[in-house]
């Protein structure tokens, strides 16, 4: 339902349903990987996977919206998992271009405006 909506929507638009440890693409297959509110789901063994398919996957960029930690090892804060992305990701060849806070302007939930990043990487050459 919600890939056929989503189709409807954006006609032309590729669109995949897929796994967060199995991307159905090639190697190197995309210029920039955007993630916006996604990896917040995935446990700590699911997010390894998750950055090695990134690094598989990803050519130039990576762009998240996500839940912030200090803790590279992820915490999960109000029932969700947030993780320190810069440390994080630069083990899986992303350096951290910019990271902003955001804000109530930005993003109206408390929750969001409190614990949520906008992160904008680069792979290492």
């Amino acid at each position: 339902p919600a890939v056929e909506r989503a189709r409807q929507a954006l006609p032309h638009a590729l669109i995949h349903k897929g796994s967060l440890t199995e991307f159905p693409f090639a190697d190197s297959n995309f210029d920039v990987g955007i993630a916006d509110a996604v990896l917040m789901y995935a446990d700590p063994k699911t997010m390894k996977k998750v950055c090695e398919e990134v690094r598989r996957t990803i050519r130039k960029y990576l762009v998240l919206v996500e839940w912030h930690s200090e803790k590279k090892g992820g915490e999960v804060k109000d029932h969700h998992w947030s993780y320190n992305y810069p440390e994080l990701l630069k083990e899986y060849g992303f350096d951290l271009i910019e990271m902003k806070q955001l804000t109530s302007e930005t993003w109206p939930h408390k929750t969001w405006y409190t614990n949520g990043r906008l992160y904008v990487f680069r792979r290492q050459s």
